[in-house]
């Protein structure tokens, strides 16, 4: 290699072009076109889901997903879904000649002998700060910004390399993910794996590895696991004849469906209507999610349109009593009646209940009393037997426990190395939530680092002001109470000094949650939650399965 100066002939030398910020509001006007401006392009994600068109090929990547493309050609990008950022990236690539000035048509010449990077790529650590300084840099167009800009690509360039979308399954996952959002949205239409693959970009050997890395089965059997969850609801809420309901979930063979549903609950379908067409009562919010995650609807529960504000939404026309919080543990007489106008066959309660409650219900109907001190889990299987539905539950579990290792994996990415403390606001108090409710979802089934010690003997712990400061967690979740003195708390801590020079607010990684499903434990609520979880962290999709 010939020596010139300060660089050596041979060498590339890379310059940027232009830089284009596009915002969420640029987004949802429609579908953008970036002209081309140089021979390469990078298209980064910084929130969202983002779909792109370029060489007659499309993909859809998400938050810290990149996509590299060559060959002077315009690319459309489309929002997807969720809170949509991107950054489009131009520039040119040149191999330097002996005499030290750029070679005429160099970009093709300096992918022949060079490193270069993959064309899908996805980014460690804080690079969404860095794409907006790099931005912000551009508009200042001065001399040192542009030179800045340039560093900047290398940078990013060499971040690039061995991070391959099709090398590697996990960072793959971006592309499965979408695939398995494609299922969840569009079930009842005809899905092969040669479709999807080719939705993501993938071959179809690749992604059918990738997926089942991923899910902890094939894409085949996650397509079933939907189509069978939803016809179980059809048959439990409707008068459908299986037919009907075979042609809505995207099996046009009824005795076909019939041996699949068979096999993924252990009952055939006519049998599975008559079992759920059960007149069970729950008292508490968690027995109304352990029912409903073995596809029960209860027929009397509590619904607040504040603290179970969910259910009141999704099931609350299907409830024929609905019953007072059960923040007090109580029930009044007019509720009792209520209730045992319903003539239940079992009801459901927490242990927590007095003697003098327990009698009372004891003289309506026989009552199964939850034991709080059990995992959520081992509370389902009890209520599964008494009820003969035990291959629901494990069905419910086994899901769930797929889920639970696909976003870890994903999540993993994101979170590496960094700290997180889930942090509820009620009245004028702040509190750390404990293991049994957020604990125990981030800290042992996601793995997450945990900023301090979590209260283990207890839902909730206290915590002021200046012990949130001493912990300044890298990420902070916020769960801000729907009363007047909370959110008056929330305005006077957020307007501080000590909030706004949090480690997690200067980054912007504050996720504010909603009060529920945090106020109950149940596997319904767990698995909600893990989607909310999933959905704010990664900006990927909850599992709209489990709500």
């Amino acid at each position: 290699m010939e020596e010139t100066g300060l660089v050596a002939a041979g060498e590339a030398m890379y310059k940027v072009r232009d830089i284009r910020f596009l915002t969420m509001r640029e987004l949802l006007r429609g579908d953008v076109v970036l002209e081309a401006k140089a021979s390469c392009a990078i298209v980064i994600v910084l929130g969202g889901r983002i779909a792109i068109k370029a060489n007659s090929q499309s993909w859809t990547i998400g938050l810290a997903d990149c996509v590299r493309i060559h060959d002077d050609c315009p690319v459309e990008l489309a929002l997807d879904s969720g809170l949509g950022e991107v950054m489009a990236l131009s520039y040119e690539c040149f191999l330097l000649q002996a005499d030290g000035t750029p070679a005429p048509q160099l970009q093709e010449r300096a992918r022949d002998g060079h490193p270069q990077p993959t064309d899908f790529f996805s980014l460690e650590g804080n690079w969404q700060a860095a794409c907006r300084e790099m931005a912000m840099k551009w508009e200042r167009n001065t001399i040192q910004d542009r030179l800045l800009c340039d560093a900047m690509l290398i940078q990013l360039l060499c971040a690039s390399i061995g991070k391959s979308m099709y090398s590697d399954p996990v960072v793959c996952e971006s592309g499965v993910a979408s695939a398995a959002a494609y299922m969840e949205q569009h079930f009842d239409e005809d899905i092969s794996n040669d479709r999807l693959a080719k939705r993501c970009g993938l071959s179809t050997a690749h992604f059918r590895e990738a997926f089942k890395s991923r899910y902890g089965c094939t894409a085949m059997d996650y397509l079933s696991s939907l189509r069978m969850g939803y016809a179980s609801g059809l048959i439990n809420q409707t008068e459908a004849k299986l037919n009907e309901i075979s042609v809505q979930v995207g099996i046009q063979d009824e005795f076909y469906f019939s041996r699949k549903f068979k096999k993924a609950f252990g009952i055939s379908p006519s049998e599975y209507r008559t079992r759920h067409r059960r007149r069970v009562a729950s008292c508490t919010f968690s027995g109304t999610g352990q029912l409903l995650a073995l596809q029960v609807i209860p027929h009397a529960a509590p619904l607040h349109g504040d603290w179970t504000e969910y259910y009141a939404r999704q099931y609350g026309h299907m409830i024929n009593v609905h019953l007072k919080s059960e923040e007090h543990l109580e029930l009044n007489d007019e509720e009792l009646e209520r209730l045992a106008a319903t003539e239940p066959e079992l009801i459901l309660a927490s242990d927590l209940y007095a003697e003098g409650e327990r009698s009372k219900l004891n003289r309506i109907s026989d009552v199964l009393y939850l034991p709080s001190s059990a995992h959520w889990s081992e509370q389902l299987q009890l209520l599964a037997d008494r009820l003969e539905l035990g291959s629901e539950a494990e069905r419910w579990i086994r899901l769930y426990n797929n889920r639970v290792y696909a976003v870890r994996t994903e999540l993993a990415r994101y979170t590496s190395s960094r700290t997180i403390m889930s942090v509820g606001i009620s009245g004028r108090q702040l509190y750390i939530y404990g293991e049994k409710r957020m604990g125990a979802l981030l800290h042992h089934e996601l793995e997450l680092s945990p900023a301090c010690e979590i209260p283990a003997k207890s839902n909730y712990e206290k915590i002021t002001k200046e012990g949130l400061e001493k912990i300044d967690p890298d990420i902070l979740l916020l769960v801000i109470w729907k009363d007047p003195i909370s959110a008056h708390t929330w305005k006077q801590l957020s307007q501080s000094r000590l909030w706004k020079e949090l480690k997690a607010v200067r980054t912007n990684q504050v996720h504010h949650l909603p009060v529920d499903p945090w106020l109950e434990y149940s596997a319904y609520a767990h698995a909600r939650a893990l989607g909310i979880i999933q959905n704010r962290l990664s900006a990927n999709h909850p599992w709209i399965n489990y709500g």
